[in-house]
């Protein structure tokens, strides 16, 4: 009777998410190497534009042509990143902080007065934390890259010395 009230039940269950609808919770946007760019990032990125613009008092071109460059650069980005990944950059929560902290200063905020804002603008600080993250990560590899790039020669530094 026992093994019976247990298979009932489970069948119950089956049955019971056999017919649940399917639900999206985001879709893939970008495909880039083994990474994606997923819509919400689009969409994120693109209500960040138009709310800095819209302050600036700047124009913005149509919706499509915007999402094309949006997604354009945040392909970009996700290359760049992985390229960090490769390479061992890591930014740490001290040099975050810092990051942060300036921003604010540079803004005439206390760091709650910035919370409060992005708040108000709807933008999660954790969110926002990680978005700062990654844009430092991005100016370190492009900083590494173009110091790997430049060679001065001795000849250059004595001429120079002189």
């Amino acid at each position: 009777m026992k093994n019976w009230k247990t298979l009932l039940l489970g069948i119950a269950m089956i049955a019971n998410t056999s017919f649940a609808a399917p639900q999206v919770v985001d879709k893939v946007a970008a495909v880039v190497n083994n990474g994606v760019v997923l819509e919400s990032d689009v969409d994120g990125l693109m209500q960040s534009v138009k709310l800095n613009a819209g302050q600036a008092g700047q124009q913005l071109p149509d919706d499509a042509t915007l999402r094309h460059q949006i997604l354009e650069r945040l392909i970009m980005d996700q290359i760049v990143l992985q390229m960090g990944q490769k390479m061992g950059v890591k930014i740490s929560d001290d040099q975050l902080d810092q990051a942060i902290a300036n921003i604010a200063k540079q803004n005439n905020m206390t760091m709650d007065q910035m919370r409060s804002r992005l708040a108000y603008d709807g933008i999660n600080y954790s969110t926002y934390r990680n978005q700062i993250r990654k844009e430092m990560l991005i100016s370190e590899v492009r900083n590494n890259e173009v110091r790997r790039r430049i060679t001065v020669l001795p000849q250059e530094v004595e001429t120079l010395a002189k």
